[in-house]
């Protein structure tokens, strides 16, 4: 009997009242959602919404108090067996199978999840989408109905045949609304079959359609990105020779420390497993070379290197148990074999060199500085604006944690496509931008956020660009911060990019940091990637010329607004002139 049964008869009926309270929390609001989408102006008016719910609830308190009864019971055991029974589910399962794989179609599903995630599903999933899966619940739902046996109650009452097509109603209440609802929608829709696909089953409401735009197109903006905005390099080597992969066996300690944590698992048992099979090997033939098999039936004064070790198993058993030092019991060495005394020593000091090998790596996994590195965050977006009578890009960094980062170094490269005066077009050319803040750019006190900023000059490769033609270019900004984490003294590399639409023209960042009344600064990290606007000059060209320049300007909070078209009174074909000259 388990200790303390009433306790545990305590827990398991307080967890069966909250499954209870959450299931009826969520059907009732489902249900209550559901009727007031469908009845906006009668239901979403002062207070009726509530009223319904009030309602409702009454509604379904007086229609299930029954179910307290002996009669109640009758009616749950009637509708436990059909309506929620395993035939509904599974028929809804083939037809979801069969929507998704055929109607909506698996390449179709496939290219949408590369879409969102970067990687093509493999072709086992559309294998089980197209095939395994209907299949397998047909199978499944046929077998139910073959083996369906009539209803009874408390082991000897049978329901009257009344209850049995009561019972057939309320499964088919669940199933037929799918198809029915399918065909209703293809018999209202003019057109052929193919001139509605895609199918109004998967018609979506505008607003959702532009979300899921939005967001395919943002995801294809990331995976175009050479550094993604946590800071992996999105790039990828093919075509790598033999001999460059072995370069990656003979650094084996730094490829266990950077594989993942499933490749890092699979090695670790597998280094164990093979290890034991390789000494199984060698103490069966130990064995069988002192004729210790059953097969080799050794008389009754035989001498055993290894007691009650006959078999292949039974060596096995006894690697593990030597190689993990658990101790002898049913399987013991005996002095009387040189050899096993030098397989049994060899195979405990490599134990202890694996087990030696696998915790400096473990312990070397989990101190990465990369670890620390994610302690680290940059501002969503960048904002051009004018700082110190300079027209600046800004970017703000914050440390999370309170330990600091010791020799902190702030740099930039802007990652371009170019071509020569030659005609050679640079794939991946990469420009040097300075950031720093108002003490510099070196050994930066990295004790609360901080705003770098980068100064638009001559010099800048951002010089030449202006609030209408930034977001047609094609770069990438990526911000590096290095240094060193106070705790573990050990040097870490913070990066993250920025992408042309990540670049506000007319914005600054909202302050973060103020003195609270008991003289202590406070950081407010709910703003830290606010913005507000500022005016600001559409060029950096016109923030230098003096006659272009107007700070007084009201084009403030700019964002990509590209061109404008004007209306010019009177032009002048210069080219027929020059001609007629």
């Amino acid at each position: 009997m388990i200790p303390l049964p009433q306790l545990w008869a305590v827990c398991f009926f307080i967890m069966v009242i909250l499954l209870c309270v959450d299931t009826q929390f969520t059907a009732i609001e489902g249900i209550v959602t559901s009727v007031t989408d469908v009845f906006p102006r009668v239901l979403r008016g002062a207070r009726r919404r509530e009223i319904f719910l009030l309602l409702f609830c009454i509604i379904c308190y007086l229609t299930q108090i029954i179910m307290v009864t002996e009669g109640g019971m009758y009616w749950f055991q009637l509708y436990d067996y059909y309506a929620c029974s395993g035939a509904c589910l599974l028929f809804l399962s083939i037809f979801q199978s069969l929507t998704i794989g055929w109607v909506f179609g698996a390449n179709r599903l496939c290219n949408i999840i590369q879409d969102m995630t970067g990687s093509y599903p493999n072709v086992v999933f559309r294998l089980c989408w197209k095939y395994l899966t209907p299949l397998a619940s047909l199978v499944t739902f046929i077998y139910y109905l073959v083996e369906l046996q009539p209803l009874t109650y408390n082991r000897g009452y049978v329901y009257p045949d009344w209850a049995y097509g009561f019972g057939r109603l309320m499964s088919l209440s669940s199933i037929v609304l799918v198809p029915a609802w399918a065909l209703g929608r293809l018999g209202t829709t003019k057109g052929t079959l193919k001139q509605t696909e895609p199918l109004p089953v998967f018609t979506m409401a505008p607003s959702l359609r532009q979300w899921l735009r939005d967001y395919l197109a943002e995801r294809r903006i990331r995976r175009s990105r050479l550094v993604t905005k946590s800071g992996h390099c999105n790039i990828e080597y093919g075509s790598v020779r033999y001999k460059n992969v072995f370069a990656y066996l003979q650094d084996s300690w730094s490829t266990f420390v950077e594989v993942s944590w499933y490749s890092f698992m699979f090695f670790y048992v597998a280094s164990f497993i093979f290890s034991w099979f390789i000494f199984t090997l060698i103490w069966y033939w130990v064995a069988r070379d002192n004729q210790d098999l059953w097969y080799q039936n050794p008389p009754e004064n035989h001498t055993a290197c290894i007691l009650n070790m006959n078999d292949l198993v039974t060596s096995y058993l006894y690697s593990v148990e030597s190689q993990l030092t658990i101790g002898f019991g049913y399987r013991v060495i005996t002095p009387f074999c040189p050899s096993a005394i030098v397989v049994i020593m060899t195979q405990v000091l490599l134990g202890a060199v694996i087990s030696c090998f696998w915790c400096g790596v473990l312990v070397n996994r989990i101190a990465l500085p990369k670890k620390r590195a994610k302690a680290v965050t940059f501002s969503d977006m960048a904002v051009i604006s004018s700082k110190q009578d300079a027209l600046c890009l800004q970017i703000r960094v914050g440390n999370l944690r309170k330990s600091l980062l010791l020799g902190s170094q702030i740099y930039g490269k802007l990652i371009r496509t170019s071509v020569t005066p030659e005609g050679k077009t640079i794939i991946i050319e990469q420009v040097n931008i300075d950031f720093m803040v108002d003490a510099g750019k070196d050994n930066l006190f990295f004790v609360c956020p901080l705003t770098l900023y980068h100064v638009i000059d001559k010099s800048s490769p951002f010089f030449q660009m202006a609030v209408d033609v930034l977001p047609r270019q094609e770069f990438e900004l990526v911000v590096f911060l290095d240094g060193t984490a106070e705790s573990t003294n050990s040097s870490c590399q913070v990066r993250t990019s920025y992408i042309p639409q990540e670049i506000m023209w007319g914005y600054k960042f909202l302050p973060i940091i103020s003195r609270s009344k008991n003289k202590k600064y406070h950081v407010d990290f709910t703003n830290f990637s606010k913005t507000e606007p500022v005016p600001t000059a559409h060029c950096a060209y016109c923030y230098h010329d003096v006659n272009c320049h107007n700070p007084n300007s009201d084009a403030d909070g700019i964002e990509n607004k590209g061109f404008e078209t004007i209306e010019i009174e009177q032009t002048t074909d210069f080219s027929s002139s020059t001609t007629k000259m």
